[in-house]
């Protein structure tokens, strides 16, 4: 059976929470400037270097102590990598030396298990296609729609979503190839399924207890 194989996972608000200053900075310094355009950086965690007097110089800014792991999250990475499938972490984090070293440095503090980091990555959708991902985790509904457009499935991430938000989401996905999900744990259901299913990806609606 040939199904999943390659999983791009994102990394803020999907795999960890984060609430310094550095997320909304990013969010204004990255952007899509066009359908097709692409720009990223494959990180080499063994070339990265440490820099711990630049960081404690930085870190009232980027304040890493406010990244904590989404529940479930890494236990279920782990488990997927162990099953043989290849993950990618994809962020558009910009290859900033310092943000680059907190990053590995977060991974390996939470031993994440992995194959690939990339950040800068300002079209997921255009590296997916040309990176051949078989399916996108990312709590960017913006991101899930571009994925979509190209024929490749998405699992929408939203942790903590009320009936209301829940069904807003729902509504505004309008396709076969993005599923909502709140949890880690449905996650790991959904990928589980499609194990058992095949290849079709689907776009579920999920009882309350799974999201």
């Amino acid at each position: 059976m040939n199904i999943l194989k390659v999983l791009g996972i994102d990394l803020d608000y999907t795999i960890l929470s984060c609430k310094s200053l550095l997320y909304k900075l990013m969010n204004r310094i990255q952007r899509i400037k066009g359908d097709e355009r692409i720009s990223y950086t494959e990180i080499d965690p063994a070339r990265v270097k440490q820099s711990p007097s630049l960081l404690a110089k930085i870190s009232k800014i980027f304040n890493p102590n406010a990244y904590h792991p989404i529940p479930d999250a890494i236990e279920t990475i782990n488990h997927l990598h162990k099953m043989g499938y290849e993950i990618q972490f994809i962020s558009n984090r910009p290859n900033f030396a310092p943000l680059v070293s907190m990053t590995t440095s977060w991974l390996e503090d939470h031993d994440v298990e992995y194959d690939k980091l990339v950040l800068g990555c300002k079209n997921k959708a255009a590296y997916a296609e040309v990176c051949h991902l078989d399916m996108m985790i990312d709590d960017n509904i913006h991101t899930c729609k571009n994925l979509a457009k190209k024929g490749i499935p998405s699992i929408l991430f939203k942790s903590e979503l009320s009936d209301d938000d829940y069904n807003a989401y729902q509504e505004n996905i309008l396709s076969p190839h993005i599923t909502l999900l709140t949890s880690w744990k449905a996650i790991k259901n959904k990928i589980m399924k499609l194990l058992e299913d095949g290849d079709e990806f689907s776009n579920d609606l999920h009882p309350k207890l799974t999201h």
